[in-house]
């Protein structure tokens, strides 16, 4: 019977791939939860002043339990199944705008053998449950003001609790036409496969952000660090921010590691343990590094993802729990996204682009200093550190650790947009009024290339900068720091020492022919 079926299903797929009017397939890829164990206590890195007033977050994940203290709201949420045939039905849905999650939606699909059908609870403990309390949890009901969230949730239902992994739908437009029409711009996605594979949820992905520029999509790098090349689809998408994680802050290590090593945790900070290696310039070891197959820098950028304090599931209204993996650095980042939209319209009058808010995270980014750490209790009982790797590169950290700090502090100097045809170039010219360091970047939202492909790249922009001294010698800087023109990556970066009067020509060039 095994044999038979196998048989009759190669002859299916077999005519079904030669068909003239198929133009590629996509094999189905289990998506997996990127946390690691349930383990510490984190802090949210929230910038003064701003809350993610006014923003409404969507996140793709096991399940909500809307009841918890974080999510508290006189109204709970309006209550939707999707299925394939009835997104006109939903767009037309109203929701009550006073409630803290403003859409819980049931997804119902089917994969060509069984109807799948979510819920809406998640499970015990509740991956989903915490990953949306560090993007949109309002800890003011806990007494937490630094935690403060002004942030609705469109949450989708991804998982029941005799799933382990998550089941995503095959098409994720519909859902995602859903959550723009419900307000929300960010779409924070804490999970993945395995193969860093340029795939159609990638495509799709990029597609959808292609034709809505004001749409955000932040997925996960995955937790298969240190090796090289194991950043999981759909964090291969070129449109999108991938999140790597870094480690947190010594006193949440401290904190978290109370409970299971009572008697060591005291110790912690005795140089002949560990020393000060543990720390926010060190990289999560399990964080998943570039390249993407086709040879771009992946992840974007990393977030605090270690020991991360979040609300717990099916659990008294105020319970809390531990835990740490990209799966919680991409929330964490999903909130200083919101407080970046909050910020730009606020103080700048503006609604940014995708391109631009990543490029403000990209621009900003801190270098991590420190090297991929683990943390463990060696044989004798006692605190080590584990080195995985001691010099970080732009595949390991991305661009750095996220931040909004210059964008607070005015220091930001940006176009929103520059107008492109065909072989566009683009020139400015600065002088430099004292020694200090530049930080420029390119962003631009790519048309979707061809699943599997050997270059994803379609349109191929290039940031060039010419450092001209007071002696007339010319210094010439590729983006991402290179020493020939990038051909790969939708993101270029260049910093650069600058020394009192020198002359900076900045240029973007468009090569090869423009798509759009």
């Amino acid at each position: 019977l095994t044999a038979l079926f196998w048989l009759t299903s190669a002859r299916t797929i077999y005519w079904f791939i030669t068909h003239p009017a198929v133009i590629w397939v996509d094999f189905y890829r289990m998506h997996y939860k990127h946390n690691v164990d349930v383990v510490g206590v984190g802090t949210e890195h929230v910038e003064q002043g701003y809350h993610s007033r006014g923003q409404v977050i969507t996140v793709g994940d096991t399940g909500l339990d809307y009841t918890h203290a974080y999510f508290t709201s006189p109204e709970g949420p309006t209550k939707m199944t999707f299925d394939t045939h009835n997104l006109h039905q939903l767009l037309e849905t109203k929701v009550n705008p006073k409630s803290k999650v403003l859409a819980y939606v049931n997804v119902q699909f089917t994969d060509g053998v069984t109807s799948i059908s979510t819920d809406f609870t998640d499970e015990p403990g509740g991956h989903g449950t915490h990953v949306t309390g560090s993007c949109c949890g309002d800890g003011k009901y806990l007494n937490q003001t630094v935690l403060e969230s002004g942030a609705k949730v469109v949450f989708f239902d991804f998982s029941t609790p005799e799933q382990e992994s998550l089941i995503i739908p095959p098409m994720l437009t519909p859902l995602m036409t859903l959550s723009h029409a419900l307000g929300s711009r960010v779409f924070t996605n804490s999970w993945g496969s395995s193969t860093c594979e340029y795939t159609f949820t990638a495509m799709e992905m990029d597609r959808f952000m292609y034709f809505n520029r004001d749409y955000i999509i932040l997925i996960s790098a995955g937790n298969s660090g240190p090796a090289a090349g194991t950043i999981g689809s759909p964090g291969t998408l070129k449109n999108g921010i991938t999140v790597g994680a870094s480690q947190n802050t010594r006193d949440s290590f401290k904190k978290s590691q109370r409970r299971y090593w009572e008697d060591l945790v005291d110790k912690f900070d005795q140089q002949d343990i560990i020393g000060g290696n543990y720390g926010e310039e060190n990289l999560a070891e399990f964080s998943s590094r570039g390249p993407a197959c086709d040879g771009r820098i992946k992840p974007d950028v990393v977030y605090p993802g270690e020991y991360v304090l979040s609300s717990k599931a099916r659990a008294a209204r105020d319970d809390m729990l531990y835990m740490r993996g990209t799966s919680m650095a991409c929330p964490g980042l999903a909130r200083l996204v919101g407080m970046i939209l909050e910020c730009l319209g606020d103080r700048y009058h503006i609604v940014p682009t995708s391109a631009l808010v990543k490029n403000i995270l990209i621009t900003s980014a801190w270098k991590l200093t420190g090297s991929a750490q683990l943390l463990a209790l060696n044989q004798v009982g006692k605190i080590k550190s584990i080195t995985k790797k001691k010099e970080l590169n732009l595949l390991d950290q991305g661009f750095g650790r996220a931040t909004m700090g210059p964008l607070l502090r005015g220091e930001l100097d940006f176009l929103d947009r520059i107008p492109v045809v065909a072989n566009t170039r683009w020139t400015k010219v600065y002088k430099a009024e004292k020694t200090y360091q530049i930080s420029l970047g390119l962003v631009w939202t790519d048309f979707p290339g061809y699943m599997y492909s050997v270059k994803s790249l379609v349109n191929d922009f290039n940031l060039i900068v010419r450092i001209i001294n007071s002696t007339g010698q010319v210094r010439v800087i590729y983006g991402n720091q290179g020493d020939e023109l990038d051909s790969l990556n939708t993101v270029e970066r260049i910093q650069h020492p600058l020394i009192r009067d020198e002359l900076v020509l900045i240029t973007v060039q468009q090569q090869g022919p423009l798509v759009t």
